[in-house]
């Protein structure tokens, strides 16, 4: 069976990884942000963490660009959709890049009518369709769960500048095998990277020192059933001990997201060297700030990796203590 799975631009690779750490895949073939393969009918991915969603690969899309014309050619594909259920409640989401001269809306309404005729929307089976459109490949997917992985794992309460969970499991996959390692996060924000360290087998704690983003962390981390310590401190003086943890790993704020002060080099190179203090093995973060972490680490940047981070471009950095 053909599958499709939808992950932040600039992960394909490391979501594939972990898929094919999940079940034997073939016929690989990589887009920005998607990724198609092939493996068994049967094939359990739902421990996938590093995906926004996860389909059967419905049907490829042709002759679809940025004009208007495009959304009648939409609705006669969507008609030839061999639907196996035809008894469900259906939800659609539509996506796309660049520029066009018809709305995501647009898009949904057109898929709707084109398969409307073969569902009675009456009973409790639902399905999700995804359309995705882009320059290369557009197609159209129906999720393997009720609903989108990136719905189900989204945190209930966020704050600004919080991580989407696909991208902070993107993150700690950088470190290999977590399970049964400590890690600490010193700007943990709405606590989504502690979480999902709990969540792969690691003993994590989260610090912030925004007193209400410690009672939102806590919050998510009681939601998803996680023991995850949240305390208040500041990123750039912790207090706590010397090599206390394997991994540091951490969302650096950019300005957009939350203050920093006016010399974000002296900023950060304090975080660094906390977090450089704490950690035992490896330290992970995200920034938009790339030359101020070079100029701050140097030779211990072991791996840089650039990714989209809700339409920004962001790159996740690895380097030794």
């Amino acid at each position: 069976m053909r599958f499709a799975i939808i992950c932040a631009v600039g992960t394909e690779k490391i979501a594939l990884e972990e898929i094919s750490s999940i079940a034997s895949i073939s016929a690989i073939e990589i887009l920005p942000g998607v990724a198609f393969f092939e493996a068994e009918d049967d094939a359990d991915f739902s421990m996938a963490r590093t995906v926004e969603d996860i389909m059967v690969l419905v049907k490829r899309l042709s002759g679809i660009s940025r004009h208007r014309a495009s959304l009648r050619a939409i609705r006669h594909q969507a008609a030839k959709i061999p639907l196996k259920y035809l008894s469900i409640k259906l939800s659609v989401k539509a996506s796309y890049t660049g520029r066009r001269d018809y709305t995501a809306k647009d898009v949904e309404a057109e898929f709707i009518k084109g398969v409307s005729t073969r569902i009675d929307g009456k009973t409790a089976t639902e399905r999700h369709f995804s359309i995705i459109l882009n320059e290369k490949n557009s197609f159209i997917g129906v999720s393997v769960h009720p609903m989108p992985l990136h719905v189900e794992r989204s945190m209930p309460k966020t704050s600004a500048g919080s991580l989407r969970p696909s991208i902070a499991c993107a993150m700690l996959r950088q470190l290999g095998d977590i399970n049964g390692k400590s890690m600490v996060d010193l700007m943990a924000g709405a606590g989504t990277i502690p979480i999902e360290a709990s969540i792969m087998g690691c003993r994590s704690e989260g610090y912030d020192i925004d007193e209400e983003k410690i009672g939102i962390a806590k919050s998510n981390a009681m939601h998803f059933s996680r023991d995850v310590i949240f305390r208040k401190a500041d990123a750039r003086d912790t207090g706590l001990p010397a090599k206390s943890f394997d991994f540091a790993v951490s969302n650096l704020p950019f300005e957009k997201q939350v203050a920093i002060g006016d010399d974000p080099a002296l900023f950060f190179q304090q975080v660094l060297a906390e977090m450089s203090r704490i950690a035992r093995e490896k330290i992970v973060v995200l920034t938009r700030h790339q030359d101020i972490i070079n100029q701050v680490a140097g030779d211990r940047v072991l791996s840089v990796h650039a990714i989209q981070n809700s339409g920004v471009g962001s790159e996740i950095i690895v380097m030794r203590p």
